[in-house]
Parts: structure tokens; C-alpha cells; sequence
């Protein structure tokens, strides 16, 4: 390879190799969080340093390093020690990314060092692996183990020595210990098992299966603690059904949707909104050309690189959780070399070339340090501790305090579990803490061992310390105020007791005045906060409660985000504030990121509401969009036919209407209601023996069952049969 530069020394290359690690460390070190940050963090931390078991997979093996890590940084609080991990963990990702880089060149010197020192600064700070780096997540790792299997499996392909072959499989095995998203990366092993067959035996390929299994063998952490007496334990995996639940990430099912073709175009949407500030469209076109290039050079290779992009965009196609963009790092990895390409071959067109890549290059760097710099800094965010503290000043001594969601439940659990804060109070989450609240409370009921509010209303009913609930419930579904009468709203909390007291605490977050930018945990516990006291508000100004529903109307249309956006039309819709809950969904469905499944949610959720405000051609031209979406969707055919009903009743056409509600029933044959409405019908008409049919399948099923007899009773006296 003809390479135009100064040829570096063996020192030149140590000296690149060791910046490649140490410049992204010093910028994860400069914007590490300082305390709790939002998320999954602190549930993490209380994991690692107490060995609990965080939520699925589990992630047994970052829960032992974190351990370790944290038993050795004994003099840092456990939650900052963590984070530091993390940066570690992203930084050690960046110095092997370098390594890598150096594979696809033959040659050495000054412009190719520092073409792969910017591209690797680049890629540290590109948004989603700097988000990694700040807070104690199982991403940066997992960044760490992609790099390492690229980099084994390039080894392998490139020179056929098959302990690379071995540590691939070890590696890769090694990381589905840590998190799933990996499994993208089985395709390139199988590519490059297949691609160097002639070299592989049955022998070494059964070798390396076994090389990758045992790894497996650490989720066995989670059978065995979950013998002891934990304050975390997910899905209890003392059974075989909870350990296949942990492992398989079983309760993240719900987030995947149909595929569908037309989910195309909001897929590739949706990635550039995720991706647009970090690889904007000329890297992205540079990592195209890089593509080429490869190609020629060393075609195998890039059948790799490829089916590991290939098999990252197919596992996330259908998987509907926003903050998704950790799962694309695998690919954000394989730009970054196709990227590097394109720079070595611009170099060796000669020293001026040589000069220009490596201005391109260090631009690129700069460009993604700058533009990403405020959003990734998270040294002075810490509204999530500062909340969660909020919440324990308003908890009375000796008390309880449950929480509803993840994002009031980990940074409260962290606190006082880690730290010992309020070490007077016991706390409780909903699913994680079940085993412990069972334990303390002696109470063991009937059903699924999941049913949070049976086991919490007995809590509330049996303890005798005051139980205080946290209102930032996720998702809005807010259940507490149903579960036993006389719980009061007081701003952050519901108290049980009413008699007690609580002097006014001023919260230290300034829910008034929320950031410019937030993700949407962040502008969840905003917006919940705002609905909380919008509720407390309603009982004596409704003014201050019309203001705090626009504001937080105004917040979540904000963010983005269909599935904040249809929770928060929901939580409107259930307290019959229609108008609240279409001013949420019009604009929603206007996003392009908006996947068919989610527009025809939106869709029904403004139909009815305009259903309930009786505003009927709005509310058909609405069901008629859906049925645009989805010719075979029953809801909207359902509430076509129920419009077209009313019409007929209206009427005066009861034949008309009749006709109209047998084919409801065959649509729809569990809904009841329409069985009791055509038993009405056919008694006004004379259709007797067809009303008494209609009244015993009501009365077979439970349905009004004192009505339906009341009904047939007097059908059948004034019938005289």
C-alpha cells in the first residue's frame, strides 16, 4: 500500500493508541454524571453493589463487575463509582475501535494514525456512545464486547488462525450475559464460519459452540440469589418459568409490533431522528464510499460488516421502545470502519491527499464533540436524586412509601437501600419488590404473584405505619386513588392518612420551568409531576388545573414521542376530558416517525373521543381514515356500524337498526351490550322468540344478568307462553 506521509516510529504508534483510549476517557470524565441520573441507573447500582437482581436479563455479568468495581472504589458513593465504570467500559470500546481501524491498512504513518484517532474521537462522541459513557448502563459494555468480536472475527477472516475463531464465539457468548441486542452479531460469526469452512472441522466448530455456551452458565446468579432475602428481585428465577422470563427479556414482548410494509418509511424516519446529529448525511455518504472501497479490497469482509447492519436493522424493525438507540451501536461501529476506508484511500493519492483526509477527519471529530457536548453532559443533572429525595421529605418517620414506575422507584429504592437514606422507611416498587413487600407484610394470596395493587391494598389496610404513594406513576396508569377511599393528593405523594400533617416542602426541581431538552423518561416525571398537581388543583381552582394540563399537553407534544403521547391522551380520555385528549393526539399524528399500528391507536383513541363530545361526522371521518390504514380493522367497521345504528334508531327505522346490529354481533361476538340492544329491538318489532334468545345468551354469559331475567320474565308473562 502507497502511503505519502512521515513514517511513524514504534513510539509514534504506542503514543495514538494510548490517546485513542485516554482523550474519550477524559471526555466521559468531564460530563459523568455526579450523582443519580434518570433511568435505568440507579436500579442498576442498587444491583451491582448489593448483588439484587436488576431487571430482564437480568445482566448477571455486569452485576458481578459492578461489584467488584464498587468494592474497590469503597470511597466513592457506589452510584458515582458505577457511572466512572461506564466511562471506563465506553472509553476501553474507543481504544479498541483504534486497534481495529489499524487492521484495514497495511501501511503506517502520521495521516493514518490520525485519520483512526479522529474517527475513533468521532464515534466517542457521537451521541448515542456518549450517552453510554455517563451513566452506570449495560450499553457501554456492550459497545465494548462489539468491538472486541468485530475485531476477533476480522482477525480470524483476514488470517485464518482459528483461536480467533474460538474467542469470537467466547466473546459473543460472554456478551448475551450482558445484554441481547448482540445477537446481531450471529450472522457475521455464521458468514465467517462459512466464508474460512475449508480451514474449520467438525472438531473446532463443535469447540467453539461449547466455548460459546458456557458463558451461559453466569445466569445461573440468578437461581441462586433469589434464594436469599432480597429487596430486588424480578419475576422470581428461583422457578424455571422466572428464569426463562429473566434470561429471554419475556415482558419486553409487548413493545413488538407486526411487521408491516408501510412501517417502512417510519422506520427510516424514525432512524434519522435518532441518528441525524451524530452521522448527518454527508458521513453517512462517506461511509457509502467507504463501502465500495472495501468491496474491492476485501470483498468477505464486507459481507461481515454488512450482515451485522443487515441483522441490527431486522431485530429493531418491529421493536416500538423509544430510547432504542444504544441498539444500533453495532452499526454506528461498522460507519465508522467503512468511514475509515474511505480516508485511507484518499490518503494514498499523495502527501496533499494525505493532509486533506486527515482535515476531514479531525473535522469530523470536532464537529461531533461540539454538537453533541450540551446534551451529553450530565455532570450537573441530578433532578432524578433531587426527586427522589422530594419524596422521602414527604414521608412521614417510620413510614412507607410506594412508588408506581420505574423512574420513582429506582432512584428511591437506590437511596434507601444503597445509601441508607431515611433508614426509618421501607420503600416498595411495583413488580421488583414484590417477593420483599410479601415477606414483610407475612401475606401470601391466591393468583397471579404479580397483582401489585391486591398485595398494595393490603398493605395500606393492615400496616400500621402511615404509607404514603409516589404520583409519578408510569404511563399515567394512576390506580392508587381506586384502591382504598380517603387517599388524598398532597403535590408529590398520596398520603393514606389524612390526619397527618405535612408541612409544605418547596420541591428542589424546578417542575415549572423544565429544560429546553429532555428525553422522555425525563419528560415523563415532568409531565406526571404537572398532572399530579393539576388533580389537586381541580378540587378548588380549576383554572390552575385548565393551566397545568396545557402545560404538560405542551411538554409531551414536544418531545415526540407517540408512546407518551398516546399514554397522556389515555390518562385525558379516562377522566372524560375529551377536548385534553384530541389537542394530544391531532398533533401526534402528524409525526412521520408514526409506525401503522400506532396511527390506527391514535386514530381510535380520537375517533371515540370526538364519539363522546357527539361530534359524529368527525368522529366517521376518523374511523373511515382507519379503515383507509386497514380495511379488516374491527374497531373502526364496529363504530361505523354503532353510528350507523344510532341513525337508524333516530329514524325511526328499527328494522334498519336490527340489520345493523346482527352484523355488529358478527363482528364482534363477546360484545354483549349489542346482544341486549337487538333483545330490546326485537321485543319493540314482535321478534319474541328471537328476543328471548338474545336475553338467555346475556344471562348464559353473565351479562346484566338481573336485567336479561327481569327482561325474559316480563317477555314471557305478557307473551302469556
Amino acid at each position: 500500500m502507497y502511503i505519502v506521509c512521515v513514517i511513524s516510529t514504534p513510539q509514534t504508534k504506542k503514543y495514538f493508541a494510548a490517546l485513542s483510549f485516554a482523550l474519550p476517557l477524559c471526555l466521559y470524565l468531564a460530563t459523568v454524571c455526579r450523582g443519580i441520573p434518570i433511568g435505568d441507573a440507579p436500579e442498576l447500582a442498587l444491583a451491582a453493589a448489593k448483588l439484587q437482581i436488576a431487571h430482564p436479563p437480568g445482566y448477571p455479568l455486569l452485576t458481578i463487575v459492578g461489584r467488584i468495581w464498587s468494592e474497590a472504589f469503597f470511597f466513592m458513593r457506589p452510584i458515582v463509582a458505577l457511572n466512572l465504570l461506564s466511562a471506563v467500559f465506553a472509553a476501553s470500546a474507543c481504544g479498541m475501535l483504534y486497534i481495529l481501524l489499524l487492521r484495514f491498512v497495511s501501511g503506517r504513518g502520521i495521516a493514518i494514525y490520525v485519520a483512526a484517532l479522529a474517527v475513533t474521537v468521532a464515534f466517542a462522541a457521537s451521541r448515542t456512545m456518549w450517552a453510554t459513557a455517563t451513566g452506570f448502563e449495560v450499553y457501554a459494555l456492550a459497545a465494548f464486547f462489539a468491538v472486541a468480536i468485530i475485531l476477533s472475527l476480522i482477525r480470524f477472516v483476514q488470517n485464518g488462525e482459528r483461536r480467533f475463531f474460538l474467542l469470537s464465539a467466547y466473546l459473543l457468548g460472554l456478551s448475551l450475559t450482558n445484554h441481547l441486542s448482540l445477537l446481531a452479531l450471529l450472522p457475521a460469526f455464521a458468514v465467517a464460519t462459512f466464508t474460512k469452512r475449508s480451514i474449520l472441522n467438525l472438531r473446532t466448530i463443535l469447540v467453539a459452540a461449547v466455548v460459546g455456551v458456557i458463558p451461559g452458565t453466569l445466569y445461573a446468579y440468578l437461581m441462586i440469589r433469589a434464594k436469599f432475602d432480597l429487596v430486588m428481585s424480578w419475576y422470581n428465577p428461583q422457578r424455571l418459568t422466572g428464569l426463562k422470563q429473566q434470561m429471554f427479556a419475556e415482558t419486553y414482548q409487548r413493545f413488538v409490533a407486526s411487521p408491516d410494509f408501510a412501517d417502512l418509511i417510519p422506520y427510516f424516519h424514525r432512524l434519522w431522528s435518532q441518528f441525524g446529529s451524530e452521522l448527518v448525511l454527508p458521513f453517512i455518504a462517506l461511509a457509502l464510499g467507504g463501502i465500495v472501497i472495501q468491496t474491492r479490497r476485501e470483498p468477505r469482509v464486507t459481507v461481515i460488516l454488512a450482515s451485522i447492519v443487515l441483522a441490527n436493522c431486522a431485530l429493531n424493525f418491529n421493536y416500538t421502545i423509544s430510547d432504542i438507540a444504544p441498539y444500533y451501536l453495532p452499526t454506528i461501529i461498522v460507519a465508522m470502519i467503512w468511514l475509515f476506508e474511505l480516508l485511507v484511500w484518499l490518503i494514498n493519492f499523495g502527501r496533499i491527499a494525505a493532509v486533506g483526509a486527515a482535515v476531514i477527519a479531525s473535522a469530523i471529530a470536532v464537529v461531533a464533540t461540539v454538537g453533541n457536548f450540551d446534551r451529553s453532559d450530565l455532570s450537573d443533572r441530578t433532578k432524578s436524586e433531587l426527586y427522589a429525595k422530594d419524596l422521602f421529605e414527604n414521608v412521614p418517620p417510620g413510614g412507607v412509601i410506594f412508588c408506581g414506575s420505574d423512574n420513582s422507584m429506582f432512584s428511591t429504592l437506590y437511596l434507601r437501600y444503597v445509601e441508607n437514606f431515611r433508614s426509618d422507611c421501607s420503600v416498595y416498587g411495583h413488580l421488583p419488590t414484590m417477593s420483599h413487600l410479601q415477606r414483610e407484610l407475612g401475606y401470601q394470596f391466591e393468583g397471579d404473584w404479580t397483582n401489585f395493587p391486591d398485595l398494595l391494598s393490603h398493605a395500606i389496610s393492615s400496616d400500621t405505619r402511615p404509607v404514603v404513594m409516589a404520583r409519578e406513576l408510569m404511563n399515567f396508569d394512576n390506580d392508587f386513588p381506586r384502591i382504598r377511599e380517603g387517599l388524598i393528593a398532597r403535590d408529590l405523594v398520596y398520603v393514606v392518612d389524612s390526619t397527618i400533617q405535612l408541612p409544605r416542602i418547596e420541591p428542589q426541581v424546578d417542575f415549572e420551568n423544565p429544560p429546553a431538552l429532555y428525553d422522555p423518561k425525563e419528560a415523563l416525571m415532568y409531565a406526571v409531576y404537572s398532572l399530579a398537581a393539576a388533580e389537586t388543583a381541580t378540587s378548588h381552582d380549576q383554572s390552575e388545573a385548565d393551566r397545568l394540563y396545557n402545560r404538560t399537553i405542551r411538554m409531551v407534544n414536544a418531545i415526540r414521542e407517540p408512546s407518551l403521547s398516546s399514554a397522556l391522551a389515555a390518562y385525558f380520555a379516562n377522566r372524560d376530558e375529551q377536548r385534553y385528549a384530541i389537542s394530544v393526539i391531532e398533533p401526534t399524528l402528524l409525526l412521520p416517525t408514526l409506525r401503522k399500528s400506532e396511527r390506527l391507536q391514535l386514530l381510535g383513541g380520537l375517533g371515540t373521543a370526538q364519539l363522546r363530545l357527539q361530534n359524529t361526522v368527525a368522529a366517521k371521518s376518523v374511523f373511515n381514515q382507519m379503515l383507509g390504514l386497514d380495511k379488516a380493522n374491527t374497531e373502526a367497521q364496529f363504530q361505523l356500524l354503532t353510528l350507523e345504528a344510532s341513525d337508524a334508531i333516530k329514524n325511526n327505522n328499527l328494522q334498519g337498526a336490527i340489520s345493523v346490529y346482527e352484523r355488529m354481533a358478527l363482528l364482534a361476538p363477546d360484545q354483549y351490550q349489542v346482544t341486549m340492544q337487538l333483545a330490546v329491538l326485537y321485543t319493540e318489532v314482535g321478534n319474541r322468540d328471537a328476543a328471548r334468545s338474545a336475553l338467555q345468551r346475556c344471562i348464559d354469559v353473565n351479562y346484566r344478568r338481573d336485567e336479561a331475567t327481569s327482561l325474559l320474565h316480563q317477555l314471557n308473562s305478557n307473551g302469556g307462553e
